[in-house]
């Protein structure tokens, strides 16, 4: 049986979406070609991380749920979105953590 490996960065976003009580959704952009290429990396390394914590059920798209919304913003930016959502086994990983009854 194989164990699953998260890389630094991928467990630095499920921190981050994790510790902050009202960040259970988040959205990323694709880059555009206008942007500064370290940033245009950043951003796809973030959307790679993304995606791998994805395919461990960390995390889910939930797009869909607000097409209306990232329409909009869309049109605005000229860029797209996407929105994502912590699901219960990140949030409860992380939690378990942090009580006082595991050291």
């Amino acid at each position: 049986m194989e164990i699953p490996e998260i890389t630094e960065s991928q467990l630095k976003l499920l921190m981050e979406v994790c510790y902050d009580p009202a960040m259970s959704v988040f959205s990323q952009c694709d880059p555009l070609p206008t942007d500064l290429v370290e940033d245009a990396i950043k951003n796809l390394e973030a959307q790679k991380d993304t995606q791998r914590l994805i395919e461990l059920k960390l995390l889910r798209e939930i797009s869909e749920d607000h097409k209306e919304q990232l329409d909009k913003i869309g049109v605005q930016t000229g860029r797209i979105w996407r929105v994502y959502q912590l699901e219960p086994l990140g949030r409860a990983m992380f939690q378990a953590q942090l009580t006082n009854a595991i050291q």
